[in-house]
Order: structure tokens, then C-alpha cells, then sequence
């Protein structure tokens, strides 16, 4: 028969041994942690370091296109003469609004409407 100072004895080397297997295992994943805030903080430093770069690069970017670029073509180089380029604008009266969504009453509400496209005029 065990005395009460062997048990409680005994109980307490039971917490010891369950102690060091959880501090050893807190310590593990403090170190895993640790390890993987390193790299977080490498990872940071590179995508600020890329943000940086890339508002740089876009600071240097010129807003309007530049005409001397192979991309960009004048329009008589692709065959538009001037002729076939609307010279007026689309004029459409906006005196009275539309109500209706019939397509025949909307159609005859608008008086007339000038389309040039393309040396074409239509009037409706």
C-alpha cells in the first residue's frame, strides 16, 4: 500500500513528463513560427519592393501614344482618307424626351437625325 507522499509523488513525475513533451512541443512550433514570420517578412520586403518598381515603371509610361510606335497607325496609312471620316456629328434633337416605349411612337417623335458615317448621309 502506497502512502500518500509516494502518490502524490508519483502524480507529480506523471506532470513533469506530460510538461516537457508539451514545452518541447511549444517550442517546435515557436521555432516553426518564428521561421515562417522570417520568410513572411522576406516575401513583404520583395512585393513592396515590386510595387515600387512597377509604379516607377508606370510613372515613365507616356500618357498619350506615341505616333513614331509601330503599333500606332495613321488612319491614311490603313486606308481612311479624310473623305471617309464623318466631318459632322450625329445630330439627334433632344427637345422632347421619350416617353413611350412603343419603337413606332419613338420613331416618330424623332424628327430627323443626321448620320454621317463613312461619306454616307441618312435622314430619318
Amino acid at each position: 500500500m502506497k502512502t500518500a507522499y509516494e502518490e502524490v509523488t508519483t502524480e507529480l513525475e506523471e506532470y513533469k513528463e506530460a510538461f516537457a513533451v508539451v514545452l518541447k512541443a511549444n517550442n517546435t512550433m515557436s521555432k516553426k513560427i518564428t521561421k515562417s514570420n522570417k520568410k513572411i517578412a522576406v516575401i513583404s520586403t520583395k512585393l513592396l519592393m515590386e510595387k515600387e518598381r512597377m509604379k516607377y515603371f508606370l510613372s515613365t509610361l507616356p500618357t498619350r501614344p506615341d505616333p513614331e510606335l509601330p503599333c500606332v497607325e495613321n488612319l491614311n496609312s490603313i486606308g481612311l482618307n479624310r473623305k471617309y471620316i464623318p466631318k459632322t456629328p450625329i445630330r439627334i434633337p433632344t427637345s422632347n424626351p421619350q416617353t413611350s416605349n412603343n419603337c413606332k411612337n419613338s420613331l416618330t417623335e424623332v424628327s430627323y437625325m443626321t448620320i454621317s458615317l463613312l461619306g454616307f448621309i441618312s435622314l430619318i
